[in-house]
């Protein structure tokens, strides 16, 4: 499967509430248009100010530019870091 970095447009700049009801709706009509192309293989994150979408559907990309309140998208690939939590500095601080 293939992540996807999704970007918010004006909804960011809303209040909570009503961002909330936007975040909502953004993602209802998400699902509702990977339904409708015949994609069964899909997973939705929100993360407050981006969202990050995981499908194999080869419509992702038109899904995505076609959908209101996106601005852009971008293929991302998943790292894990194994001495993120260690300190680089030593025990300086």
């Amino acid at each position: 499967m293939v992540k996807y970095l999704l970007r918010l447009g004006e909804i960011t700049l809303k209040a909570d509430q009503t961002r909330r009801k936007f975040l909502a709706r953004l993602i209802s009509n998400l699902e509702k248009s990977f339904i409708k192309e015949g994609a069964e293989n899909f997973k939705i994150e929100n993360n407050w100010s981006r969202i990050f979408v995981k499908t194999d559907s080869p419509m992702a990309h038109k899904i995505f530019s076609t959908t209101f309140g996106l601005i852009s998208f971008s293929e991302v690939t998943e790292l894990e870091f194994k001495t993120l939590g260690k300190r680089i500095l030593g025990d300086s601080f």
